[in-house]
């Protein structure tokens, strides 16, 4: 039995095993366009806002996010029915 205290114990890490996944994003975007996570799946930000009532947008980016993913976990946290139904609406 090999112990940490064993000065002539030899530990190996395991290799740490990388894997890049490309995101699907539904439809066409344009390049410059901001793109959020939501439960794993990848939708474009002003997509999700567009229906969303201005002043819970206003209130959300008074909140100073430093990101679109950042602004939308917050909407997401503050107001998931309003999220639940942007999403919905892209699905």
């Amino acid at each position: 039995m090999i112990t940490m205290t064993d000065p002539s114990a030899t530990i190996l890490p395991f290799p740490r095993i990388v894997r890049v996944v490309k995101p699907e994003v539904p439809g066409p975007v344009a390049p410059d366009t901001a793109l959020v996570d939501h439960d794993g799946q990848i939708y474009p930000l002003d997509a999700l806002l567009r229906d969303i009532d201005p002043g819970i947008v206003q209130a959300v980016l008074a909140m100073a996010p430093r990101s679109g993913q950042e602004a939308w976990d917050c909407l997401v946290r503050l107001h998931p029915r309003e999220a639940a139904m942007a999403v919905r609406r892209l699905a």
